[in-house]
């Protein structure tokens, strides 16, 4: 009869209890992958909300809602602009077919020439959209708290991407071309600097490329809303009105885009878009709000002169007022939207 094998005593870091060599291989696969990296989740939080835990899961929740909150509101904007364009439409057949025939053609043919220029102000926005890149925003008082080697790192981008678009289309936003010959020549030099510190490079940055930009896009800005004034203040028609503002807002968010060279994020195109559409619904419906005010003015004055005035030419200055000031709101807020550095 056979004896049974003598059990051998077994020591306490020979049993399998927390002991790596005696794991199942699948412990041991799990136990050596490396923790995630802190930078990657930084630089994706979309894709790694489940490893920064619950309270990145909620700020992207916000952040969600918030653009469909946004898109829902930019799409009732555009119905109500649609009901109030077609409203114009409709007045604007009535008073077209009470002309004589002789005068109704030019009309036409001048509403014609009208879409054409909104439907191309359409086109090169999207086109002059589609060539811009993405780039964060700078904001200077973060920036003196934390690394500005990373903000000069980031500007140099930001530059280099500005230098690679087409120079003519780039020119032709300025108001002066030797002020673009010397921004364009400052980046050159400010991509190429090297051997000196991030604060010299940052303050170069701000006298020499930013501050130009500014002057420039403030210049643009001046211009369309004055032209906005005047084409509001002397058209005889609510439609003709609301493809002007539509037509010139469209233009001049390309040239602010042109110029600073950078393409902003979804939100605010919301938000821009919503301002936009919001003023060509006032210009379809401020006319006839306008007339009505005026003719219960007029109703109260006696002299002849002061109630043509009040009757005919006071109702058309308060409309170009109007959206010449909300074109100047448009573009002041496009251009803090658009500038590759803020103060907030």
């Amino acid at each position: 009869m056979s004896k049974p094998p003598p059990t051998r005593t077994q020591r306490p870091e020979d049993s399998g209890y927390n002991n790596p060599s005696r794991q199942p291989a699948k412990t041991r696969k799990v136990a050596e992958e490396p923790a995630p990296d802190v930078s990657e989740l930084e630089l994706n939080p979309v894709m790694n909300a489940d490893a920064r835990g619950p309270a990145a899961l909620r700020i992207l929740n916000r952040i969600r809602r918030f653009f469909r909150v946004s898109v829902a509101v930019l799409i009732l904007t555009v119905l109500l602009v649609g009901l109030g364009i077609y409203a114009a439409a409709l007045d604007f057949l009535i008073r077209i077919h009470a002309y004589p025939i002789y005068l109704q053609w030019p009309v036409w043919l001048l509403l014609g020439l009208v879409l054409v220029l909104v439907l191309y102000a359409v086109i090169r926005l999207l086109l002059v959209w589609r060539t811009l890149h993405r780039h964060p925003q700078v904001s200077l008082e973060k920036v003196e708290l934390s690394d500005r080697v990373a903000a000069r790192s980031q500007l140099t981008d930001y530059l280099k991407a500005l230098l690679k678009q087409p120079a003519d289309r780039w020119r032709k936003v300025w108001p002066d071309e030797e002020a673009a010959s010397q921004v364009s020549e400052a980046c050159r030099n400010l991509v190429r600097e090297r051997h000196i510190d991030a604060d010299s490079w940052l303050d170069e940055y701000e006298r020499q490329v930013r501050s130009p930009m500014d002057q420039a896009a403030t210049a643009r800005i001046r211009s369309y809303w004055q032209l906005v004034g005047v084409k509001t203040a002397i058209s005889p028609f609510p439609l003709i009105d609301a493809m002007a503002v539509l037509y010139n807002n469209f233009l001049m968010i390309g040239d602010l885009a042109t110029l600073y060279g950078r393409r902003i994020r979804r939100h605010e195109i919301v938000i821009l878009l919503w301002v936009v559409f919001f003023q060509v619904y006032v210009a379809s419906q401020s006319q006839e709000l306008l007339d009505s005010a005026a003719d219960e003015m007029g109703q109260t004055i006696h002299s002849g002169i002061a109630r043509s005035f009040t009757h005919f030419i006071s109702p058309k200055l308060a409309e170009g007022t109007i959206h010449a000031m909300v074109t100047w709101r448009i573009g002041k807020r496009a251009m803090r939207m658009m500038q590759p550095v803020t103060r907030n």
